[in-house]
């Protein structure tokens, strides 16, 4: 197997990974927290977890990483954590599951935009 074709076969399976991460989200939160907390609570702990899980993976690429890398991300971890206060603050003040789905979904749009002026 040559190398586009094995960087074709990874994209494919990172795709695939990352839909099926997506489905089961919903699925272990409602087994593991149910509804004993709050959206906000919820996603903090999802936050942690997906930063230290990536910490604990990449933990000997780390001392590779050139230090310019750091002037992008942590900016961009602080516009997503303001947006993700924002969105949780937004939540409490409008119930409706339309509204929510907009503000989820408008993430999706303002994260790259965020990280474009970046």
């Amino acid at each position: 197997m040559n190398q586009a074709s094995k960087k074709t076969v990874l994209a494919y399976v990172g795709i695939i990974s990352v839909v099926f991460i997506w489905a089961i989200v919903p699925i272990v939160k409602k087994i593991l927290i149910g509804g004993h907390f709050s959206a906000s609570v919820f996603s903090a702990v999802t936050a942690f977890s997906s930063a230290l899980a990536l910490l604990v993976l990449n933990r000997k690429q780390l001392k590779d990483l050139h230090a310019g890398y750091f002037k992008v991300a942590i900016p961009t971890g602080l516009c997503l954590g303001a947006a993700s206060l924002a969105q949780a603050l937004a939540y409490n003040f409008n119930a409706s599951p339309t509204n929510q789905a907009f503000l989820e979904n408008l993430s999706c749009v303002v994260v790259p935009v965020i990280l474009l002026l970046v």
